[in-house]
């Protein structure tokens, strides 16, 4: 039901068998009378191991070529769909050769089940390096009755929030982030009765919903891909039960409310929500810089998984920002002049922001609180970082400048697969996940029906019988000291 299938026979064929072929002219060359060719591929006039294609020329001599992966995947699907096989076994072991890592689920018509290996195919996928190699790419195949194989897929709307990510991810600036960040701290001091009694946040509000739209968005999935090294967008949101962008959303609505707040409830609501968008910012940094580092993800797989991943982008962010750019994944002098040059950008700002004018335009009344803590714990947070991130820069990256040994991908980039990956020229299965959610188990279908029923009795007559009253109107003019 739930098949593995390693790649050791590949490398096997493809690796140590090279060590005797001997080359010339760049072709390689070799007996075709070799007892032990014979014993692996027999007489035939033609064979491939996966890497390459072999064949016996008239003297004798096997030859081989090199051509397209793609080419001989699709020759062995071809090959299955017109020679009558009884299952797609041969695609298995091309597959196999060519040295995917294949999953293997087939039908069983228990829905429970069928989610059940697709979850553990998250989670043993999970455990490999977020940064695949191009020969260890992943695929997750489904079996029917018939043989025949299928990419399984997920519908839960997995493309349009990859597509929503990878924008968000590309568009992504480091130094806006870090600019951000330590201007909103100029806010903190706020948090004494004593030094303010009227914030207003209305700017910065506009400027966190508008500028800093892709800074803030997304950190429970950037954190579930890059530092859970959750495989794919369908698997986030199989097993995620958190909101994509919610914190986003809270941070905007915190700081809208606050504008029209008064007292402490507008001095905590700003607080609440200045501190939030900070924490939001670190945690994407954190999270890029974990994926730009090449760290492992974490091991932890339980309920509090997604959690630990949270407080690990958090502290990574805190130590080591600047490794959050794009520019880091280049290392050498380009990773060092761009970590510089944001570094004294920040520092200008920072300092700037430190004017009246300024805060009062970024959040008025805040130019009364002290700023002479945040300026010692910003300023000794900004040398110790910027001296981290500068020491971690490789040098001498070894990066993924060029294609892992000059291939061509095999597998497409698919985000609705589980696994992130799928098989050109195989058809898609698409399975619906809200056919796996079955409600409380506690509670009968008849019961839930008789609560749903008086319900919309009991609420649905008190808001009629409000018409007649003068119970709401009583209500509503009473004063609340938020507003």
């Amino acid at each position: 039901l739930f098949s593995y299938w390693k790649t050791e026979r590949y490398r096997q064929v493809g690796f140590c068998r090279t060590s005797q072929i001997q080359f010339n002219m760049g072709r390689r060359q070799k007996s075709w009378d070799d007892a032990s060719m014979d014993d692996e591929y027999g007489t035939e006039q033609e064979w491939s191991d996966g890497r390459e294609t072999y064949r016996r020329n008239e003297d004798g001599t096997m030859i081989s070529g090199h051509p397209y992966r793609a080419r001989i995947l699709q020759d062995a699907i071809d090959s299955a769909n017109t020679d009558d096989e009884q299952s797609h076994d041969p695609v298995l072991l091309k597959l196999q050769q060519l040295g995917v890592r294949t999953y293997i689920i087939a039908h069983t018509g228990d829905v429970r089940e069928t989610f059940q290996n697709i979850r553990r195919v998250i989670q043993q996928e999970s455990k490999f390096k977020t940064g695949r190699e191009l020969w260890e790419q992943p695929c997750l195949l489904y079996k029917d009755n018939f043989g025949r194989l299928y990419n399984l897929t997920l519908q839960n709307n997995a493309q349009g929030l990859a597509s929503k990510w990878k924008s968000t991810f590309d568009t992504f600036s480091g130094m806006e982030a870090m600019i951000a960040l330590v201007v909103m701290m100029r806010t903190l001091p706020c948090a004494s009765s004593e030094e303010s009694d009227n914030l207003k946040p209305a700017y910065l509000g506009l400027l966190l919903g508008l500028v800093f739209t892709e800074e803030l968005s997304l950190p429970w999935l950037n954190t579930s891909m890059f530092v859970q090294g959750t495989p794919s967008i369908a698997a986030h949101s199989l097993n995620s039960r958190i909101g994509s962008d919610w914190l986003r959303k809270l941070v905007v609505l915190s700081l809208t409310f606050a504008g029209i707040s008064n007292g402490d409830v507008q001095r905590y609501l700003t607080l609440f929500g200045v501190g939030l968008a900070c924490v939001i910012l670190l945690v994407n940094l954190g999270a890029r810089a974990w994926h730009f580092l090449g760290w492992k993800p974490l091991t932890h797989n339980g309920r509090l998984s997604p959690y630990l991943a949270f407080i690990s982008a958090l502290g990574t962010g805190i130590v080591v920002p600047y490794m959050g750019y794009t520019e880091v994944r280049a290392g050498g002098k380009l990773a060092i002049e761009s970590i510089v040059k944001s570094a004294f950008a920040v520092a200008v700002v920072f300092v700037l922001s430190d004017y009246d004018e300024v805060q009062k335009f970024i959040v008025f009344g805040s130019e009364g609180c002290n700023q002479d803590t945040v300026n010692i714990i910003v300023g000794l947070w900004w040398a110790l970082t910027l001296i981290i991130s500068i020491c971690m820069v490789k040098a001498d990256p070894e990066g993924d400048k060029w294609p892992h040994l000059d291939e061509e991908p095999l597998l497409k980039e698919d985000q609705a697969s589980p696994v992130g990956f799928s098989v050109p020229g195989l058809p898609s299965f698409p399975v619906d996940p809200d056919i796996d959610k079955f409600g409380v188990p506690c509670i009968s279908f008849g019961m839930e029906v008789v609560f749903g029923l008086l319900m919309a009795a009991i609420i649905g007559g008190g808001i009629i019988f409000l018409a007649f009253t003068d119970w709401d109107e009583e209500i509503a003019q009473t004063k609340i000291n938020v507003f």
